[in-house]
């Protein structure tokens, strides 16, 4: 009865523990990927807000005293 033989040459369990399926999954880096993702910090080091605000030019204008020279304009005195 060499019938009881053949159930044993069967090598498929053998083949079911080389499922390195879970392997593969596990070796899916893609979601450390992700958190490598410092876009979002480098969108926070955003300064250029900050610089926005530092933009002096303005209270330069507010200091534009040649207005006031003009009005120091005392050659129409001398006349």
């Amino acid at each position: 009865g060499s019938r009881p033989k053949a159930p044993t040459a069967g090598t498929r369990p053998e083949t079911t523990t080389t499922g390195t399926g879970p392997e593969t999954t596990a070796a899916g880096t893609k979601p450390e990927s992700t958190t490598a993702g410092t876009k979002a910090e480098s969108t926070t080091t955003g300064t250029k807000a900050e610089s926005t605000t530092a933009g002096t030019k303005a209270e330069s204008t507010t200091t534009g005293t040649k207005a006031e020279s003009t009005t120091a304009g005392t050659t129409l005195d001398t006349t």
